[in-house]
């Protein structure tokens, strides 16, 4: 898990992963390895254990100006 890169299309939007060193495209377009953010106090997240079930959430007010575009 610690040697998987995401990637992520600006054009489309799709997602891709490599577990190596690769050269990845999509639309034409060269894509750059995302750079992982640690998590500020203000977005961290909830995990609970319900029913041999793990859900978790965080407090996010989901606007148009400030949104989540992908999470791993």
């Amino acid at each position: 898990m610690k040697k998987i890169k995401f990637y992520r299309c600006s054009e489309c939007g799709n997602i891709l992963t490599a577990t190596g060193e690769a050269e990845i495209s999509c639309c034409g377009r060269k894509l750059n390895q995302l750079i992982a953010n640690k998590c500020d106090p203000e977005h961290e997240l909830k995990v609970e254990e319900i029913d041999d079930e793990h859900y978790i959430s965080m407090q996010h007010e989901m606007s148009k100006e400030h949104y989540i575009a992908f999470v791993a």
